[in-house]
């Protein structure tokens, strides 16, 4: 953790926040929230956020808000939602339980079923595999939307940032029909405040 405060304050960021004497602050107190200590971070140009709960009760979420360039890229995704836009978050990548429980076939059964109800469906489709994308798409054409310069490598600066694009642009749909034992589509749908279904397997 020296080393971890080491770098980030080489780069600029406050890595404490003085007012603050529980870390704790967001979830004790019998479930009172304090909003002061979010609006003083909303202030800072740079910040680091280190948690292994969520901190997303109430609306805290709402001090935090992508930059500018993302900002751009999220609206621009957006316009091309209607009221019909339906989010589909598949993990795949190395999640072996998303892969086994929500295998691919039950969002295409799921996708198929909601155009065949209703032809003005279309889908924003958020996943961290181009061969999904690519299935997908051919099968469903123009009814999928999706982040056409999305980076899927998490391990750099422009994958972590399609990241947020993709989970930002989620949360503008309608609903999400998302994977099994995946937080992404999750936490998209409490930052939009829209509905979460998870396709699992019953096998």
């Amino acid at each position: 953790m020296k080393a971890l405060r080491k770098t980030l304050a080489a780069v600029g960021y406050s890595t404490e926040l003085r007012d603050i004497k529980d870390p704790y602050f967001y979830t004790d107190f019998g479930g009172e929230l304090m909003e002061e200590p979010f609006e003083k971070l909303s202030r800072k140009s740079l910040i680091y956020i280190r948690s292994i709960h969520s901190f997303l009760y109430g609306r805290q979420i709402d001090y935090l808000k992508p930059h500018s360039d993302i900002m751009a890229a999220i609206d621009g995704i957006a316009s091309g939602f209607t009221q019909k836009t339906v989010g589909i978050q598949i993990r795949r990548g190395d999640h072996a339980k998303a892969i086994a429980q929500s295998p691919l076939v039950l969002f295409e059964r799921y996708m198929q079923q909601a155009l065949d109800q209703d032809p003005e469906v279309n889908f924003y489709l958020s996943t961290d595999c181009f061969d999904t994308i690519e299935k997908l798409s051919q099968m469903f054409g123009d009814r999928i939307l999706r982040n056409e310069d999305v980076v899927l490598d998490r391990n750099s600066v422009a994958g972590l940032k399609s990241a947020v694009v993709d989970v930002w642009s989620l949360s503008k749909t309608q609903k999400i029909v998302g994977a099994a034992f995946s937080s992404f589509g999750e936490y998209a749908a409490r930052l939009g405040d829209i509905p979460l279904e998870r396709l699992q397997s019953t096998n």
